[in-house]
């Protein structure tokens, strides 16, 4: 049974002019799957995310988190976000960064971890005390990944969280994140412009069209996990970049 259900979903922006950005957008998650969602610069990508968290109202189709609408979802925190940016309180250490959702919302229905085991878990306890100007951009990441993990949501949407980072530092971020998510048992829907990106993480992509955006091929990832990075020298990551190029370059034919 999919735990995370998206039907028909359309948005249109409203204005004087309105803009199309979605269009019957379908697809499930399992429990404790990783979804990628790769396409064009402005095909929606980021929307959908909002859309699936309740950010923004659904113009039309449903979504549906554990049998549930996603606003009902939400309410009950089952639902975490990790931005383009950490968008961390200058101000304030990476301990009491990762800890502003309780003061916000309160302790209540809080997850298991405390905001310095969540740290510990993305390999940030020794910089609980340190200020977000004190760290790496990384390491800023990775203190907002353990923020959206305060309370265990069900759900896990990222929106290009390391799309800012250096090659090297987005590796190594890849690899943490599984780590994380191995343990956290969370599904995930992950955003990004990096195929290679995609694939590694992933049991399955979403490839979408340019706006209005679609849904063009979902493509299965069947590599064993857990993974390395040696595993992107392999043939059979090969040929699974090359189905997901074939559906971006075909995407134009949705058009």
């Amino acid at each position: 049974m999919a735990f995370l259900e998206v039907d028909g979903l359309s948005y249109i922006f409203p204005g004087a002019q309105p803009v199309e950005a979605l269009r019957d957008i379908s697809f499930d998650a399992k429990e404790n799957e990783f979804i990628s969602v790769i396409g064009p610069s402005g095909c929606g990508k980021s929307t959908l995310l909002r859309l699936i968290s309740d950010l923004l109202p659904v113009s039309t189709g449903q979504v549906r988190i554990g049998g549930e609408p996603s606003r009902a979802a939400r309410r009950k925190r089952e639902i975490g976000f990790v931005f383009q940016e950490p968008a961390l309180m200058p101000w304030r250490t990476a301990g009491k960064n990762v800890r502003l959702p309780l003061e916000v919302l309160g302790r209540r229905r809080g997850g298991t971890s405390t905001p310095l085991q969540l740290l510990d878990l993305v390999g940030l306890k020794d910089f609980a005390d340190k200020r977000p100007d004190q760290l790496s951009g990384g390491m800023r990441q990775r203190v907002s990944i353990a923020r959206a993990l305060t309370y265990d949501p069900r759900l896990l949407l990222m929106d290009e969280p390391f799309g800012a980072l250096d090659q090297i530092t987005r590796d190594d971020m890849n690899s943490e994140l599984l780590k994380v998510w191995e343990q956290k048992k969370s599904t995930v829907v992950f955003v990004t412009h990096s195929i290679s990106e995609a694939i590694y993480l992933s049991d399955r992509v979403v490839v979408m069209t340019p706006r209005p955006g679609r849904i063009t091929e979902i493509i299965g990832v069947p590599l064993p996990r857990p993974r390395d990075s040696e595993m992107k020298r392999e043939s059979e990551f090969f040929e699974i970049e090359t189905k997901v190029l074939r559906a971006l370059d075909a995407r134009s034919v949705h058009g």
